[in-house]
């Protein structure tokens, strides 16, 4: 279970408040969407629940956060720019970009590849960054289906996906059998 009590962010520059004294839990196969115009903090928030230091910088954040002896899988708006000159298919077996690869999940990277209708010889030697928008999101959920989270933080998912790969997401996300989640949209998609 995720819980979260008197979760408060203020933005250090101008001390706007972000959220105030927010309570509220996510319990097994439950699925919560955020709604909110661009700049509301959406995003600080899941970055807050992954791990308040990632937004220290340019936050305060008080309240608390327990996600005990769950796996954390977090889907950005954007890849990370440390990612860009490595290999999808190393993307999909690195922890970071200087990590040696640990091919364990490869089974399961061949299925998921066919899932997203993605052709693994294009992969080998394709830089992340040369990848399309929906490439890039695509890749990224492959990773974290390959990390098997027990709680899915996707930053907008749906953005620069096709139609197929939309309607993949939402069968994904409704299904029963799956992990909880909290994810974010745009209020005017």
């Amino acid at each position: 279970m995720l819980y979260i009590n008197k979760l408060t962010i203020l933005k250090k520059l101008d001390m706007r408040e972000l959220l105030r004294d927010c309570t509220f839990s996510v319990l097994p196969h439950q699925k919560i969407g955020i709604i909110g115009e661009e700049g509301n903090g959406k995003s600080t928030l899941l970055k807050a629940i992954l791990d308040p230091k990632l937004i220290e910088n340019y936050c305060n954040v008080q309240g608390f956060v327990q996600h005990e002896n769950l796996v954390l899988g977090y889907l950005p708006q954007r890849m990370p720019e440390i990612w860009k000159d490595i290999s999808v298919w190393e993307y999909f077996f690195k922890k970071d970009p200087n990590s040696d690869c640990d091919y364990q999940n490869i089974n399961n990277c061949y299925s998921l590849l066919s899932t997203y209708q993605l052709n693994e010889e294009d992969l080998y030697d394709k830089k992340c960054g040369e990848c399309s928008g929906g490439e890039q999101v695509k890749i990224q959920l492959i990773k974290l289906q390959m990390q098997n989270p027990d709680l899915y933080l996707l930053d907008e998912p749906t953005n620069d996906l096709d139609i197929d790969t939309l309607t993949f997401l939402e069968e994904f996300m409704s299904d029963e059998i799956q992990p909880f989640y909290l994810f974010l949209m745009m209020k005017h998609c």
